[in-house]
């Protein structure tokens, strides 16, 4: 009887272990959720003479996509977007760690080319050699003008009296080296382009055909729509994008995309 009545207390407290460790790691993940919230901005920025907006969902609880505006100067406004690798918790906490140390070096009039290169290092000595992120940050002025820097993110399109134009990577992605050859690009948004900035959870899908949907698929879908609000275009755009099977039979991926119109 003594034997019995143990085996049923260890049971009870088998059970009562697990579910306190349950819900104190849920607990975390709600704290960590709420402060990846806090960090991201809650809605783009006024900028004169443009329509910017932006959607994020995250495959899970808290996600390793990023995104962030920084007032410049007054007719320069930066933009980050980024894509950590992996998900939850540990992806979370380096979307913080990118977004703080942009921050801190470009909000500190620092260049550009030297915070993200500082960056990379500081990323490379405090994180495991799998940890690594992508990361797009761009300068955008009143006229138009886009200096830009791509570690090893999506392309970045310019929509254009019917052109397209590709802010494909200047560098690789930042975490796995010491330094990485992290170079400048040049770009223009004229006077009624879009400007498209998106992770991989948006393309990496398949159309319900079973065709890829990828960058063409995007492209199609934006063009389609190009006549509506920023705001319009992202919903419309999200929207489908992610109604689409993604293409990994195992885990749906973190999905973010911004549209930046230039009036004209």
């Amino acid at each position: 009887m003594r034997d019995e009545l143990a085996f049923c207390l260890n049971g009870v407290r088998f059970s009562l272990n697990y579910r306190l460790k349950s819900d104190a790691a849920q607990s975390e993940l709600d704290t960590a959720a709420a402060i990846q919230n806090s960090l991201l901005p809650q809605k783009a920025p006024k900028f004169k003479g443009y329509d910017i907006a932006v959607r994020s969902q995250p495959a899970e609880a808290v996600g390793g996509d990023l995104y962030d505006f920084l007032s410049l100067e007054e007719d320069m406004i930066g933009i980050a977007m980024g894509d950590a690798s992996g998900h939850g918790l540990p992806a979370a906490l380096l979307v913080r760690d990118v977004l703080m140390g942009i921050r801190m070096g470009v909000g500190s009039n620092l260049k550009m080319m030297y915070t993200l290169k500082k960056l990379n290092r500081v990323l490379h000595e405090t994180t495991f050699s799998t940890r690594f992120v992508s990361v797009f940050f761009c300068e955008l002025s009143a006229d138009g003008g886009i200096l830009f820097a791509n570690a090893g993110h999506t392309t970045c399109f310019i929509l254009h009296d019917g052109n397209v134009d590709r802010l494909n990577p200047t560098g690789p992605i930042m975490g796995p080296l010491p330094d990485i050859p992290l170079e400048r690009g040049f770009a223009n948004l004229p006077p009624g382009g879009i400007m498209v900035l998106f992770t991989d959870g948006i393309t990496e899908r398949n159309e319900l055909s079973g065709e890829p949907f990828e960058e063409e698929g995007l492209l199609r879908c934006i063009l389609e729509n190009k006549h509506e609000s920023a705001a319009q275009l992202v919903e419309k755009v999200f929207n489908y994008a992610i109604s689409l099977p993604h293409q990994s039979d195992i885990l749906e991926d973190d999905s973010t995309l911004m549209i930046i119109k230039r009036d004209k």
